[in-house]
């Protein structure tokens, strides 16, 4: 099937393979499978063989020469050691993957090894569990009218004048599905550019392309995607470290408590501002959106034009934004300035954020990164009624034999080991 291509996966994860293979090429990590709702949807020995079984396949899977010289003319940023090291990658799910069920049929996995070799896992993984739960589990759903909707979507938001993307792949209904939506949704925007040719760049929405790297090369669009909560975690570990080797808690506090600067820092030495407009888009929210910005240094917010809103409340967000740039006398540039949106948009909330920046951002751009609304919104055959998508994570537990944590500005996106979360909430006085 043509879905087993190594690029079915989301950019960001080989941005940070990159970043990984440039700065931390021996740093040993383990991943944690999460159902949010594990009481809701539950496996069986069925589906566990199967998902088994495809992610044992994953082992098959080649960059082939079409692919690698495709990467290597779309992406400048990606170096030839990376490139080069790409080309000889492979998956070793045997040696890698862990899965098992509960005696309550709930799915447990894990993964574990180099971060440089398992760091492209994630989506993929999460995909395959997503398909194989709509596959085995609750089949009352079909691909009818996937593509209209999709039009549909697109148009509304296009009509609302809205930058978006497609950012769905892992938490997909299946291959198809996400495949019929990216179609939809060029379609969407084909018949906008004919309705609204008169119209200049600056009024007009855009979908402007897809996490998706393979769909990105399929259709010819852009592929979306910068950095993801993982690589700042993985950052804050190398500080989590210093508790093993200093009695000098003061000094571990005050490391944890600047990982985003030593991220973003980090980041910039392998993508280095100005790069082609690719990876220049930070995550804000890892340890809470207020620890992010006093770690946003003037130097930091000029070299940085994107953020990201992946938690919390998304115009609570922008003020707050808007409040540290024009602490750092910043004003003169927010139009240069964007915030990319991602956490759990429709188009209703699409364009109550783009109107809301309209009004209160004073010039900056408001983008939209559409997931599951995307890629898992269906209805059930039988009666109609909404068909559930999964809520399912994978985010790293350990980096080199150290717990780390992820807070979030919602707490039901918190994620980590008990005591990692109590040093972390104790250091950020949360």
């Amino acid at each position: 099937m043509e879905k087993f291509s190594i690029l079915d996966n989301d950019l960001y994860k080989f941005s940070m393979q990159q970043a990984v293979l440039e700065l931390y090429p021996s740093c040993y990590v383990e991943y944690e499978f999460t159902n949010r709702k594990a009481k809701l949807f539950k496996f069986n020995e069925e589906s566990i063989a199967h998902l088994k079984q495809k992610v044992n396949d994953l082992h098959r899977i080649r960059i082939n020469e079409e692919e690698f010289v495709w990467l290597k003319q779309n992406f400048p940023c990606f170096s030839e050691k990376y490139l080069s090291y790409l080309k000889t990658f492979r998956f070793l799910p045997s040696k890698q993957v862990f899965i098992d069920i509960s005696c309550d049929f709930e799915l447990i996995l894990r993964i574990k090894g180099l971060w440089v070799e398992t760091i492209l896992y994630e989506v993929v993984i999460l995909s395959l569990i997503s398909e194989t739960y709509f596959k085995f589990i609750d089949t009352d759903w079909n691909l009818e009218g996937q593509f209209e909707n999709s039009v549909k979507k697109g148009t509304a938001l296009l009509e609302g004048r809205c930058i978006f993307s497609e950012f769905g792949t892992r938490r997909r209904r299946s291959f198809e599905a996400q495949d019929i939506v990216v179609k939809g949704l060029i379609e969407s925007s084909k018949l906008y550019e004919v309705e609204k040719k008169a119209l200049s760049i600056d009024e007009k929405g855009c979908f402007s392309g897809t996490s998706n790297v393979f769909l990105a090369k399929k259709y010819g669009l852009k592929a979306i995607g910068t950095i993801a909560h993982e690589f700042i975690m993985a950052v804050s570990g190398t500080y989590i470290l210093l508790l093993q080797t200093s009695s000098n808690l003061l000094a571990l506090e005050k490391n944890l408590l600047h990982a985003n600067k030593r991220a973003m820092e980090k980041w910039l030495e392998v993508y280095p501002s100005p790069n082609p407009g690719y990876f220049n888009t930070a995550l804000c929210d890892t340890f809470g959106t207020d620890a992010f910005l006093k770690d946003f240094s003037y130097d930091l917010s000029k070299k940085i034009p994107n953020l990201r809103q992946d938690s919390g409340d998304p115009e609570t967000f922008v003020l707050k934004v808007l409040q540290h740039y024009k602490k750092l006398n910043l004003e003169k540039e927010l139009v240069n300035k964007s915030i990319i949106f991602s956490d759990g948009l429709n188009v209703e909330k699409c364009l109550t954020l783009k109107n809301f920046c309209k009004i209160k951002g004073e010039g900056i751009t408001a983008k939209f990164g559409v997931g599951t609304f995307f890629t898992n919104d269906f209805k059930k055959t039988s009666d109609g009624e909404k068909s559930q998508p999964m809520d399912i994570v994978i985010k790293l537990s350990k980096v080199e034999n150290t717990f780390v944590c992820k807070l979030s500005d919602t707490k039901g996106k918190v994620h980590g080991e008990e005591n990692a979360l109590k040093i972390a909430l104790e250091t950020f006085n949360l």
